[in-house]
């Protein structure tokens, strides 16, 4: 039981997280200064940054919840994705 509710804390981060890059994008599409733009490109920043680690951390850290091949096909295509993202 322990477990699981480690797993709903990072699944509530990574709701979170979500919430405050869309409200970031949201605000971007608002701004009327060159000030703001950079402000909510940093909120936009931070959200994306806390969906990575909770990313990591709701694949990594939940064993029973992943079997052995599943949690390594998971960090497969995680890993893809970031590698991908920087092209």
């Amino acid at each position: 039981m322990g477990s699981f509710l480690i797993f709903l804390a990072a699944g509530g981060l990574y709701l979170l997280a979500i919430i405050i890059f869309l409200a970031g994008s949201a605000l971007c599409g608002l701004l009327q200064t060159m000030n703001q733009l950079i402000l909510f490109r940093a909120l936009q920043g931070i959200g994306g940054d806390a969906m990575m680690i909770n990313s990591f951390a709701i694949i990594g850290d939940e064993e029973e919840f992943f079997q052995a091949d599943d949690e390594r096909e998971a960090r497969q295509m995680e890993k893809s994705f970031v590698k991908n993202s920087k092209d």
